[in-house]
């Protein structure tokens, strides 16, 4: 979300990785106590924000509730995402198949590691948030090292998609070479034509369904403000009826003191 990048890590912490049912009341007291601290803009930042769903506070709590699980996710997602780019480069990766494999475990055990904690919490787990789960979980831990650090940190404020090849923006796709040889270290194996063009087609492929989520994130954004928005003027009108009813008992109290006078 814009803006966010400007915001204290430790507030987003707090907003982010506690139960999103306090989200609404945990967000006007930032606000608050940040309009009385003078930071006007960075508190219209914080009222802008939306209620995380389940499936980015139980990620935001893995820090907490599984700590080796996470760590092996961002790890083995650390070394596949390299793997892809050197694999992008033309250079040859002996172990892609291996990494791929752990990877999926790390993601696996981190998945079910949040899903006890939702658990544990009372939470109802449908498929859809498991699913949103490893998607969410899948994409940050092979996305740039600011997103996966904002993981670890219990600071992420939306669920994640696949980045496709979009997160290797930058990488030049070399047509195949040998690879210059560096003292003391045998030269790398060519990698053929064949595994670049199989890389561009994955590519397009990635990019055409990361739109796609682009799409239903969008829509799904669109329905969690407008759900905000009606539990805040559901609150606001509550209070108004607290306000009425405490108006209609003082009034009620005057009548009775008057007939007994």
């Amino acid at each position: 979300m814009a803006g966010t990048d400007e915001l204290p890590e430790q507030l987003l912490s707090r907003l982010y990785g506690e139960n999103p049912a306090d989200f609404i009341a945990r967000r006007t007291a930032a606000v608050r106590e940040l309009r009385g601290q003078g930071q006007p803009e960075v508190a219209r930042v914080v009222a802008s924000l939306r209620r995380p769903t389940a499936s980015v506070w139980a990620a935001n709590r893995l820090h907490d509730a599984a700590p080796a699980e996470l760590d092996a996710l961002l790890d083995t997602g650390r070394r596949l995402r390299e793997a892809q780019i050197a694999a992008l480069e033309g250079r040859a990766v002996s172990d892609f198949r291996s990494l791929l494999s752990e990877h999926s475990g790390c993601l696996q055990r981190a998945v079910d590691a949040a899903v006890g904690f939702l658990t544990s919490q009372v939470q109802g787990i449908s498929e859809t948030v498991r699913q949103r789960l490893q998607t969410t979980l899948r994409a940050v831990s092979l996305a740039a090292p600011e997103l996966a650090a904002a993981l670890a940190a219990g600071r992420l404020t939306a669920d994640q998609e696949p980045e496709g090849f979009g997160g290797f923006e930058g990488v030049e796709l070399r047509a195949p070479g040998r690879p210059p040889a560096q003292r003391g270290r045998p030269a790398l194996r060519v990698v053929d034509t064949e595994v670049v063009e199989r890389a561009r087609a994955a590519r397009a492929a990635a990019d055409a369904q990361a739109q796609a989520a682009r799409e239903a994130q969008q829509e799904a954004r669109e329905l969690r403000a407008r759900a905000d928005r009606l539990a805040e003027e559901a609150a606001a009108a509550e209070a108004r009826a607290r306000t009425a009813a405490d108006q209609a008992d003082a009034l009620e109290r005057e009548a009775r003191e008057a007939e007994s006078s």
